[in-house]
């Protein structure tokens, strides 16, 4: 997404051991992967999202991402440690193309473990 908001890009969630990847609108219909700059890639990894949002949580104008994290299935895998409930994930935009994980300064709400499946769900 351009930092500037003038071009839209596209935000997609993975699943664990992945990455949610942050394509940039570079116009005339091409987009680049860019999830190293926004340094979403390493924030991301252990998280296994269903869904994303684009907002702008603190109305200064640049919009922040949000995830609905969960793991798909509910039988443990023996080899992983992540839990089948998930906390959602705010990641705010630093203005400088990155955004920070701010989940944890984003409110009670936001580390609730639930089985979410998108954007304003849980099981």
């Amino acid at each position: 997404m351009d930092v500037r908001g003038t071009l839209p890009g596209i935000f997609v969630t993975a699943l664990r051991g992945e990455t949610f990847p942050l394509f940039r609108n570079e116009g005339n219909r091409f987009f680049s992967s860019d999830d190293f700059k926004p340094r979403i890639r390493f924030q991301s990894m252990r998280m296994s999202g269903l869904g994303a949002g684009i907002y702008d949580f603190d109305n200064d104008g640049y919009k922040d991402l949000f995830t609905a994290n969960s793991q798909v299935n509910q039988v443990p895998d023996p080899e992983s440690e992540q839990e089948y409930m998930q906390a959602n994930a705010v990641f705010r935009n630093l203005h400088n193309g990155g955004f920070k994980d701010v989940s944890s300064e984003a409110g009670p709400d936001m580390k609730v473990r639930a089985v979410h499946r998108g954007p304003g769900s849980a099981i």
